[in-house]
């Protein structure tokens, strides 16, 4: 299950450029590290249990 909270900030709040950034490199980094797993359990056999990945 997923805790999750949404917040609606204006683009004239001073917070906004850097939630901004923060979200971004958040998703950024995610989407690295799924393409590293998903390289590294196609060449490698001893992964074969996490395929479903």
């Amino acid at each position: 299950m997923y805790r999750t909270r949404q917040y609606r900030i204006s683009k004239n709040h001073i917070l906004y450029d850097y939630c901004r950034d923060i979200c971004r490199s958040s998703a950024v980094l995610y989407n690295r590290a799924n393409f590293i797993l998903r390289q590294y359990s196609s060449s490698v056999d001893s992964m074969a249990g996490f395929k479903p990945l």
